[in-house]
């Protein structure tokens, strides 16, 4: 397949969080919102996320309205002079999305240009296995309409199942509602976890090499993954993820919650079997993360046949000047909207459109 780019050039917001109303432009290379801390600029990379991909990375969806409004309206324009409009209205608490997309031949049908999402605080995420799970589920939700179904339906499933779980006392209707629930879940998990491992074979693919040519460590990286209950790292077979959930039945009556499934997924980032992330500096750890969406990035372009879009929050502390600039080199014939406190921080970004953001208004430098 060949090569599509699609991206941003028009955004249009009335009501969308601190924003009254914006219209801008942007770039199909770099566009870096700069402004004080507080005045909006991750809120313009929610934005973008809820209109393309109808994710919200940060609170619940009636927060994307301002405060005293009934609604918010998003309209969003890509490069083929298509619009994508989206209403969240406050009453039923959703997201309706409409578009104006006549899909091109070189395009999937149902796609979107893929969305690369990196957040400063995912530098805490790094520390814990739940963490590790957001880094890496974030961008498969971001990328794969598969997975986003199957984790939708598997968060229902196991809301359920737990709900069941805290009865106080059990009977046989309790036992066979159990049982449906446990086969409810396992197709949904075993699509995530076999999304989760087609991504993770091709970050060891891509890992090592990426996290070096930023300036990280050329050490051999391995990235692994074990499933959540599971007795080997790659469930293969659904009477084999039945068993297992058989087996911890009691335990998971007595604690009260579900013992198995990729919410309990643990990921590790190893050398020589050791975990890494420890003897990591912050800007090494700063550097893998970025490296980790990179490689995002080459992975939803062999997906799709799409060049993703960059949103990239405060992407450049925590980093010298040689790794900034080696970021810059590397996304430099991308579609990129960062945020940054500080547009003097590099040179190289006086270069690009400067949008400054203040007080929940976008304007020109």
């Amino acid at each position: 397949m060949e090569n599509s780019r699609v991206f941003v050039t028009k955004v249009i917001g009335r009501n969308f969080k601190n924003y009254k109303k914006l219209e801008t432009k942007l770039s199909p290379t770099w566009t870096i919102l700069y402004g004080p801390n507080g005045s909006g600029k991750t809120n313009f990379l929610e934005l973008l996320t809820v209109s393309l991909r109808g994710v919200n990375f940060r609170g619940k969806t009636v927060d994307l309205i301002k405060w005293g409004s009934e609604s918010a309206k998003l309209e969003v324009v890509v490069s083929t002079d298509h619009t994508i409009l989206t209403e969240i209205n406050n009453s039923i608490n959703a997201v309706v999305k409409k578009r104006t997309w006549d899909l091109l031949t070189s395009i999937p049908e149902g796609a979107l240009p893929p969305l690369i999402l990196f957040l400063p605080q995912e530098d805490q995420f790094l520390d814990s296995a739940s963490g590790r799970r957001k880094i890496l589920g974030r961008g498969l939700l971001l990328q794969s309409e598969r997975y986003y179904q199957a984790f939708l339906e598997y968060q229902r499933c196991l809301k359920q199942r737990n709900a069941l779980l805290k009865q106080s006392f059990w009977n046989k209707s309790y036992e066979n509602e159990l049982f449906s629930w446990t086969k409810a879940i396992v197709p949904h998990a075993m699509t995530i976890w076999k999304e989760r491992k087609v991504f993770i074979d091709f970050l060891n693919e891509n890992l090592s090499k990426t996290f070096n040519d930023l300036g990280g460590l050329n050490i051999d990286i391995k990235v692994n993954l074990h499933g959540g209950g599971l007795e080997r790292e790659t469930p293969i077979l659904e009477q084999e993820i039945l068993e297992r959930y058989d087996y911890f039945k009691e335990k998971e009556k007595e604690q009260k919650r579900t013992l198995v499934g990729p919410h309990r997924d643990q990921i590790r980032f190893t050398y020589e079997g050791r975990d890494v992330v420890p003897n990591l500096s912050r800007g090494q750890r700063r550097l893998l993360l970025i490296a980790l969406h990179f490689i995002e990035g080459q992975k939803a372009l062999e997906r799709l046949g799409l060049e993703p879009i960059f949103l990239l929050d405060d992407i450049f502390s925590e980093l010298d000047e040689t790794h900034r600039l080696a970021i810059y080199k590397a996304l430099k014939n991308k579609q990129v909207v960062t945020t940054t406190a500080d547009i003097s921080v590099s040179d190289f970004l006086k270069k690009e459109l400067s949008l400054k953001v203040e007080n929940g208004e976008l304007r020109s430098r």
